[in-house]
Parts: structure tokens; sequence; C-alpha cells
């Protein structure tokens, strides 16, 4: 049986950028730091964050038409 990877970045690692992103002033430069393209960090943030605004529901199922039956 063939383990299905997920991805390059174990989970731990993904928290640990995610946490570090909220308190970062260049994201350039913790991107640069950590070996990962910003727009991963981004998208890395929005899945582990909730999505608390009446906007970001909204655009959350268009990104994904499932969501919104949740």
């Amino acid at each position: 049986m063939v383990k299905k990877r997920v991805g390059r970045h174990p989970q731990a690692f993904r928290q640990m950028a995610v946490e570090r992103l909220k308190r970062c002033d260049n994201i350039s430069e913790l991107s640069r730091e950590l070996g990962v393209n910003r727009g991963l960090l981004y998208g890395w943030r929005r899945k582990m964050e909730p999505i608390d605004t009446e906007m970001g529901r909204r655009r959350r199922s268009r990104e994904n038409p499932n969501y919104a039956k949740r």
C-alpha cells in the first residue's frame, strides 16, 4: 500500500509558520527564512484560521460549493 503524500511540509511546521505569520511585520523576509513561498503561507493561514466574518463565509462558499452545506 502506498502512503498518500499530503504535502512537503509537516503539519507542525505549517502551524508554526502560521503563528509566526500572525506576529510578522515582513512576510517576504519570513518566507525566505522558512524557505516557502509567500502565497503558501497565506494559503496555510486561510485553511487553519476559522472564518468569522460574513464576507469570509461568502468567499469560502464560492471557493468550495460544499462548504455552505455544513
